[in-house]
């Protein structure tokens, strides 16, 4: 993931890259960071996404280890509200097509099974990521809003199979959402 974090005087964006870690929000909220915004590549899980398209996040469904030892398992982890609707103001303002939805946060990179994609496609789940619940788990426990918005860069297919990738694409999307949201948190 790519993190776009606003500094303590909220005027100059700091950013940092991978991995941007549930760590690092602690260490940034510690020395003053007001607000983080994730931003990152994942695996498309419904019929019809493609290679580019934007999820803005909404929530995690928390199959990770980390997020655990900051709340309870029965928690939901969902990022702040407000500045999630900045960044879909943002997006949509930019003429980037976004869907909102969940994501399946798992630790464990290329380890989905066909039941598990089955299972969340069914469920609407949108997007699979290895960050979203863990950073959402912190920030609510420090206190700071975040938002995350992921770029679909494979996509599982029906019959469900290995994912059909273009990275090329992803990465074009995923630095222009990246250069948003410096814009976005800088003013």
């Amino acid at each position: 993931a790519i993190a776009v974090a606003a500094s303590v005087q909220a005027t100059r964006p700091a950013t940092m890259r991978q991995t941007f870690g549930f760590a690092r929000v602690e260490v940034l909220a510690a020395l003053g960071v007001q607000r983080f915004v994730s931003i990152g590549t994942a695996g498309g899980l419904q019929l019809g996404q493609a290679p580019g398209d934007v999820v803005l996040l909404t929530g995690a469904i928390r199959d990770e280890g980390s997020s655990y030892h900051y709340v309870a398992a029965d928690v939901e982890v969902v990022p702040d509200a407000g500045l999630t609707d900045l960044l879909q103001r943002a997006l949509v303002g930019a003429g980037l097509a976004v869907t909102s939805g969940l994501a399946w946060t798992t630790d464990v990179a290329f380890r989905e099974t066909a039941e598990e994609i089955a299972g969340y496609r069914r469920q609407g789940v949108l997007a699979v990521e290895m960050e979203a619940s863990a950073l959402f788990a912190v920030a609510g426990v420090r206190q700071v809003p975040i938002a995350s918005a992921v770029v679909v860069d494979c996509v599982f297919g029906d019959p469900i199979a290995a994912p059909t990738m273009d990275t090329a694409t992803a990465f074009g999307k995923l630095r222009r959402l990246f250069l948003l949201c410096v814009e976005m948190l800088a003013t």
